[in-house]
């Protein structure tokens, strides 16, 4: 008799995944969660919406949404190329850090601390590497007279 698997998974698979350029990071995290938990035996569903159905017996990825609901998690494209940011309350304007700054550990997702440790070195990197979420145009601009720029 074949064991029975480990972990239901249920993933929500926006449309924009495929179509979007700046959806890369999302699209790549989701391979690669997919991939990982079917190498640990576990059974993966992914819904082409962004809030998957309710449940208790599955882990749930839901995209871009808010809520809490017990082993419920949030994910969506971040302001680094590649990246995604995630948390166990989700996402409405801010991430659930800059709500509940003195509970971080009851709506942060839990990271190992030698993960943890190695972020500020891969910020620096990426900072450096002066990538950007979206394509930008090759053009050189060059403006006369004084000027501001507003960063958005």
């Amino acid at each position: 008799m074949q064991n029975a698997p480990k972990t239901l998974w249920q993933i929500a698979y926006p449309q924009q995944v495929g179509t979007h350029e700046h959806m890369g990071g999302p699209k790549a995290f989701i391979e690669a969660m997919t991939a990982y938990c079917r190498r640990q035996g576990d059974v993966v569903l992914h819904f082409p919406w962004a809030r998957v159905p309710d449940t208790q017996k599955a882990i749930t990825l839901n995209f871009h949404t808010y809520g809490y609901r017990p082993l419920e998690y949030h994910y969506k494209e971040s302001y680094l190329d590649g990246w995604v940011q995630m948390d166990t309350l989700g996402y409405s304007g801010w991430h659930s850090s800059n709500f509940f700054k003195g509970e971080l550990n009851r709506y942060l997702m839990p990271f190992m601390e030698a993960r943890r440790a190695r972020m500020p070195d891969k910020i620096a990197k990426y900072i450096a590497s002066k990538k950007s979420k979206y394509v930008q145009a090759d053009a050189d601009v060059n403006i006369e007279g004084n000027y501001l720029v507003f960063s958005l």
